[in-house]
């Protein structure tokens, strides 16, 4: 606005001198005339400058135009997204809910009256300050028993998932979290895996469990998603599901549909499993690392087995070593020369070594003239409930 009149002051006095040379009219006529000539080239540029402004705010209506209808369409993208997510996962649960009543309504082909020795928890309350804690100890089972807490858990829900720190060595920073599962029976009595996996691997049931733990898990890094945490989390994968192939056109699904948690799961195999694994089963492992999945391999019993170069073609980034195997290995060398090459070829390769069942101060210790790159175990964290997480 300033602009248009200090341009028209300017212009306007030019005509009106003109005038006033040509006609010699007196001082009055020049103002008069500067002021008319002042008037008109005032409305001419205010007339040009309306027309930009509303051009101007055209061009603006039309932007905002397009970006509401970019931003209508990256809604209803995420809809959709949000809505196959959804339907990947009741697809899993479904064929869960199935497969618990499959077993269910199927007569046990093998009957056994054999105790199993279960490690189980129990809930213990101290009546002097009213405090609950949890008593851990051994019992036998029947294994019908035992299979029917199995069954009933994974039919009713009754399956929990515990988180347990990885740290970062020497600093002992939590840098990872594996997720583990357990089983509650009516009662509150809850089994840990080392004692229901074998049984459910016999019985067909292990795919039911690595359904339910990788939902689990999804829908805990999408938790730490909007809370900003980005850290890996290990989920437990048994080969034996990946032979399933009604579970893997499921599981490949379901990581199309969750690509951008991908990069945050790590799979955690069992060594044993993956040496004794078919062709078949290699092949889905690395269609499976054309998706950009990684691994973690554990139950190692033999530092010498291990082949770098093919577990790398594998896309497995970490290698988890349990305390106890390595004591064992300083025992037969002392000076921990095996030790000390394999890692330096896991360094060259890239793959990070994990101590487990780090307990005490003691194992700590000796572990670390090793430089190994995390720790995990009691002494770092206990698992803990995802609900307190």
């Amino acid at each position: 606005m300033m602009s248009s009149i200090s341009l028209s002051v300017l212009l306007g006095g030019f005509p009106a001198l003109g005038l006033f040379l040509f006609y010699g009219h007196n001082p009055t006529d020049l103002v008069m005339a500067w002021m008319g000539s002042f008037i008109v080239f005032f409305l001419i540029l205010d007339g040009k400058n309306r027309a930009k402004s509303q051009h101007e705010l055209s061009n603006e209506l039309k932007k905002l135009g397009k970006a509401q209808d970019l931003f209508g369409s990256q809604l209803k993208r995420l809809e959709e997204a949000s809505s196959n997510e959804e339907d990947g996962e009741l697809r899993l649960q479904q064929d869960l809910i199935q497969k618990v009543s499959e077993q269910e309504a199927r007569q046990t082909s093998q009957k056994s009256d054999d105790k199993i020795p279960v490690q189980v928890v129990q809930k213990k309350k101290q009546e002097l300050d009213g405090t609950v804690e949890e008593e851990i100890r051994v019992q036998d089972l029947p294994r019908e028993k035992l299979l029917s807490i199995v069954k009933g858990a994974l039919r009713e829900d009754r399956i929990e998932m515990l988180l347990q720190p990885i740290v970062s060595l020497p600093q002992r920073k939590p840098r990872a979290f594996e997720c583990y599962s357990r089983l509650r029976d009516t009662d509150g009595t809850v089994i840990i895996p080392d004692h229901f996996l074998g049984l459910a691997e016999e019985e067909d049931l292990i795919r039911i469990i690595d359904n339910t733990l990788l939902l689990r898990c999804i829908q805990l890094i999408r938790k730490a998603m909007k809370k900003k945490v980005s850290v890996p989390f290990f989920c437990n994968l048994s080969l034996t599901t990946l032979r399933n192939k009604a579970f893997l056109e499921n599981f490949l699904d379901f990581i199309e549909q969750n690509r951008n948690i991908i990069p945050t799961l790590v799979f955690e195999l069992d060594f044993q499993d993956l040496l004794q694994s078919s062709e078949e089963t290699l092949e889905a492992l690395h269609y499976l690392v054309k998706q950009g999945c990684r691994f973690s391999l554990d139950h190692i019993s033999q530092i010498e087995a291990l082949d770098l170069k093919k577990l790398k073609e594998l896309n497995v980034k970490y290698i988890k070593f349990d305390t106890s195997l390595l004591l064992q290995s300083l025992e037969k060398d002392s000076a921990g020369k095996l030790i000390e090459n394999f890692k330096k070829q896991t360094d060259k390769v890239g793959i990070d070594l994990i101590v487990t069942k780090v307990e005490t101060e003691k194992d700590l210790i000796e572990m670390l003239d090793f430089q190994f790159d995390f720790g995990q175990g009691y002494l770092f964290g206990k698992p803990r409930l995802t609900e307190k997480w």
